[in-house]
């Protein structure tokens, strides 16, 4: 990944999580805690808005699995919204069960996802 995609895709979360807080302007941001990716990007975009923020952080004992019971622990938290940035299988198993539990899903896992309010 070269500088100008990972400028591209930190400028893709701010701009989202800025849209979400637009629909949500009492949001409370909830993530998992990584020290990069996505997650810290989250992270830094609530520091610097001033949004509170909860870390889930992997179980690694749970190994293969710690990221689906992560994932488990927030979706408990009945959220209004999940917001799925581009990653893995366990990424989609979030996005699968948040539509099942009704929680709307804003899908940026590609340039043509969904955004806040659509």
């Amino acid at each position: 990944e070269n500088t100008e995609d990972a400028r591209v895709y930190a400028d893709n979360i701010w701009a989202t999580l800025d849209k979400v807080r637009d629909v949500v302007p009492d949001l409370f941001l909830v993530h998992g805690g990584d020290g990069k990716g996505a997650d810290r990007l989250a992270a830094s975009w609530a520091e610097r808005r001033e949004v509170q923020q909860l870390t889930y952080s992997l179980d690694r004992r749970l190994g293969a699995r710690a990221g689906f019971k992560r994932n488990e622990q927030m979706l408990s938290l009945n959220p209004r919204y999940v917001v799925a940035f581009p990653g893995n299988g366990v990424t989609e198993r979030l996005v699968i069960d948040a539509k099942a539990r009704r929680i709307t899903v804003v899908d940026r896992r590609s340039p043509l996802g969904t955004s806040p309010g659509s």
